[in-house]
């Protein structure tokens, strides 16, 4: 899409060129006498023009993405929690009963969400048994894990969808940055665009009489002239 997008600035330019050369070589009679300076002028408002509608629909495009990639992440996140309280840990709650019963202080058993893979598209869940003890400092009382294992899960349907979603809109961020970039490098060579819209304009006035081609003749021997914008 860029690539045309190149494309048509460059055929637009042609077109102006040609244009510009049917009058007196550097004067074209529209509503007036109009200079090749001007018609260079009108074809880089032109492309600016369509450089920032390009910049605002990217930019548009942008947020967007953002916001849905932001409400994925959020619906996915919720998920895994609610499916570590499916898991059941028996043998975790009677190790930590044991212990209770053997007075080596209070002791809980525990299951939380410890991590979550996407490409895996798995949940790692821990259970976990430790003592709980009460401080004079924090409120809440800290849990130290004496014991503990892990499991691998592989994501509900639900979250398989999720995670298929937010690998999709996040390809649409990583386009609409790369729009953003291009329009971006585009704008800052306008110079180098405005400095090959008139070498084109003085070549074309030049091919139009015999004395011009031969003076274009000898510049394409000793340097390297634009030949297409």
């Amino acid at each position: 899409m860029l690539n045309q997008s190149n494309q048509n600035d460059q055929n637009n330019a042609l077109a102006l060129a040609s244009n510009a050369s049917a009058g007196q070589n550097s004067m074209l009679q529209v509503a007036g006498r109009v200079t090749n300076d001007d018609i260079v002028a009108i074809f880089i408002s032109k492309h600016q023009e369509n450089m920032n509608m390009r910049r605002l629909r990217a930019d548009r495009d942008l947020r967007s993405t953002n916001g849905v990639i932001k409400q994925i992440e959020t619906e996915l996140a919720a998920i895994g929690p609610e499916v570590a309280k499916t898991v059941k840990f028996k043998e975790a709650i009677k190790i930590a009963e044991q212990l209770n019963a053997g007075g080596f202080g209070k002791f809980e058993a525990r299951v939380s969400l410890e991590g979550t893979k996407l490409d895996d598209k798995t949940w790692t869940i821990e259970i976990s048994v430790g003592k709980v003890e009460k401080s004079q400092y924090v409120s809440t009382p800290t849990f130290t894990s004496v014991a503990s294992k892990e499991i691998i899960l592989p994501f509900t349907k639900a979250a398989i969808d999720l995670a298929r979603d937010l690998k999709d809109h996040q390809e649409e961020l990583l386009a609409a940055q790369a729009e953003l970039l291009e329009i971006k490098r585009e704008l800052s060579n306008i110079p180098q665009l405005q400095l090959r819209a008139r070498a084109k304009l003085a070549e074309l006035a030049l091919s139009k009489t015999e004395e011009g081609q031969e003076i274009l003749t000898q510049l394409m021997g000793t340097t390297s002239l634009p030949t297409e914008l």
